[in-house]
């Protein structure tokens, strides 16, 4: 079994294959854009953005 770090992985090398704009499979419509929209969606944040591991109350002590 796959982990989801995995299977991103083969998606992006997947997209690089094709152009933005250009049809992955015709009978659905798929195109790259449609790959870099799920891929943006399940990016995980850096640790400073919303929802990453370090918030204001880690960095505090930094001041």
């Amino acid at each position: 079994m796959s982990t989801l770090d995995q299977a991103i992985e083969r998606l992006q090398g997947f997209r690089s294959r094709h152009a933005a704009g250009q049809p992955i499979d015709r009978d659905s419509g798929l195109t790259g854009d449609d790959i870099d929209i799920i891929l943006q969606h399940l990016r995980r944040p850096t640790d400073l953005e919303p929802g990453g591991s370090l918030g204001a109350d880690d960095l505090g002590n930094l001041a």
